[in-house]
């Protein structure tokens, strides 16, 4: 190709108006703003970007150690070690999920019985749904029991008092009456 077919082609290639080896901007890209980023912004994203990798560098370095421990066991030829190590893996992974479940449906439960921010109490230690509760039911019981006792307590002021706006009724003759009848009726009547 010679020097005039590369400028021709140059040409062609170049919009008018612009010079040829300066940026050609269409008037798609004229119509479209830049994004502006503050720093606190890339700031972010490129931290968010840091963790990621991290993370996901230190998955695959961990996936690769088991690869490379389990190859290794493999040469060795403890494959039972190897099951053995998988299966405890696997049994832990399962009762991680059963104990994830159980305080999921447990926290249902108590947030029906309007006693969720009792959880931390009632929860723990408890296998079935029916243990957890007959826990509830006790505490809820101990805690009525309680009240009322707190309540009995200070309503009591150590006296018994009898009502004073109860009128005795008339004895018949004043060999029925009590000491007390007899004061008052003395008094009603002015004897005294």
């Amino acid at each position: 190709m010679s020097e005039t077919d590369a400028q021709e082609a140059t040409d062609e290639a170049t919009p008018a108006g612009v010079e040829p080896g300066q940026d050609a901007k269409t008037e798609q890209d004229a119509a479209v703003p830049e994004k502006m980023f503050t720093q606190s912004e890339l700031d972010s994203r490129i931290s968010a970007g840091i963790k990621s990798y991290q993370k996901n560098t230190e998955a695959e370095r961990e996936k690769q150690r088991k690869q490379d421990e389990a190859i290794a066991l493999l040469k060795d030829g403890e494959y039972k070690q190897l099951y053995e190590q998988t299966q405890a893996d696997l049994d832990a992974i399962r009762a991680d999920s059963r104990a994830d479940k159980f305080q999921v449906e447990a926290n249902g439960v108590l947030v029906k019985l309007g006693m969720s921010h009792y959880s931390d109490a009632l929860i723990p230690g408890v296998e079935t749904i029916d243990e957890l509760m007959q826990r509830a039911e006790a505490f809820k019981a101990g805690v009525a029991s309680a009240a009322e006792a707190e309540v009995a307590k200070r309503l009591d002021t150590g006296t018994h008092r009898v009502p004073t706006n109860i009128k005795p009724t008339e004895p018949v003759g004043f060999g029925e009456m009590t000491t007390e009848q007899f004061v008052e009726y003395k008094r009603q009547n002015k004897l005294v």
